[in-house]
């Protein structure tokens, strides 16, 4: 009785990578929060709000643009940054430029993600002309909406 119910249930249609991947590729809008901090004496925390407009293919791969704003502790500042990110499964990279209210001043950032959807953990690098370059870790955590 046990390998008869076994072999039905290998019958049964189950959903395959391919069924996934076709359902889940497509265009989706992330709003979400930013939690970081910076590894160095001169950048606290990092908080603030980010959201995404990315694309996500069957075959994996995601490309997006991204607009963040951070409020970022131990230099009373705010920071306003955009750029790209693109990636594949679970790894990827995003870099654009940031705008440093404090200062006035423009810089660039770069980040290695690792991604489960929408959700990001990211170690990267900022840099602005009164700071030097520094490094930051942190989490994204946002709400994927497809867009029809």
């Amino acid at each position: 009785m046990r390998t008869r119910l076994m072999g039905l249930c290998l019958l049964l249609p189950a959903p395959t990578w391919a069924t996934v991947n076709a359902r889940l590729a497509g265009t989706y809008l992330g709003p979400g929060i930013h939690i970081g901090s910076g590894l160095d004496a001169q950048t606290g925390v990092l908080l603030g709000a980010e959201v995404s407009l990315a694309l996500l293919t069957e075959d994996h791969t995601w490309l997006g643009l991204y607009v963040d704003a951070l409020s970022v502790g131990g230099t009373d500042s705010a920071r306003l940054g955009a750029g790209l990110e693109a990636g594949y499964f679970l790894g990827g990279v995003d870099g654009g430029l940031i705008y440093d209210a404090a200062t006035a001043s423009y810089g660039a950032r770069g980040r290695l993600l690792f991604s489960l959807a929408m959700e990001s953990v990211y170690l990267g690098t900022a840099w602005l002309p009164e700071q030097g370059a520094h490094w930051e870790v942190g989490v994204l955590l946002k709400v994927p909406i497809r867009v029809e």
